[in-house]
């Protein structure tokens, strides 16, 4: 129950944080007289991440995936299920979280338990990197496919490196198996 309630606070933080740089947008078109809220810069954007479904890079060079999108049902109690708006990758220790697609850095924020987490807005969709220590970008940086976000965090406690990963379409949460590349 603990778990779920970390999943749940996990969950409200993330769509906070998409709800607010959706309307934090949409009061910029406002100003600028946009009857959309992307510019055409990020419309543009937001169909290029749709024709790339399926040929997206993984978030990481090396990894296996350790729990996929969906209910999960928890191993120690028995009738118990998480839900993962995610993946989760185990990794080896050192490795850097990589950015999916071309976009811009829209948040970095803290996680109480998790580490650090930054959201990558690409147009009408955004992807999110959790369980990071090392940041190495800066909120409003563009960024390019590949390019590297941050150092895993390695649990002190488990020894487990691992990164969390979303990908959003608006306020949506969405299946990244169905995303990346060759991804089962």
């Amino acid at each position: 129950i603990q778990q779920q309630q970390k999943v749940k606070e996990i969950e409200d933080k993330i769509k906070k944080i998409i709800e607010e740089e959706i309307r934090k947008a949409r009061e910029e078109a406002k100003l600028n007289n946009l009857e959309t809220p992307l510019t055409p810069e990020f419309i543009e954007l937001s169909s290029e991440f749709e024709t790339n479904k399926g040929k997206l890079p993984w978030p990481l060079e090396k990894g296996i995936i350790s729990e996929r999108y969906g209910l999960i049902k928890n191993k120690y109690v028995t009738g118990v299920e998480t839900k993962n708006n995610g993946l989760n990758f185990h990794t080896e220790p050192g490795q850097f979280a990589r950015v999916v697609f071309d976009g811009k850095i829209s948040r970095i924020f803290y996680i109480k338990g998790m580490g650090k987490a930054v959201l990558v807005n690409h147009g009408e969709y955004f992807t999110v990197y959790s369980g990071l220590k090392n940041i190495l970008v800066t909120t409003g940086d563009r960024v390019l496919s590949k390019q590297k976000i941050g150092t895993v965090i390695t649990s002190e406690s488990e020894s487990i490196t691992e990164l969390h990963f979303e990908i959003w379409k608006g306020k949506d949460p969405q299946n990244p198996l169905k995303w990346l590349y060759r991804a089962k």
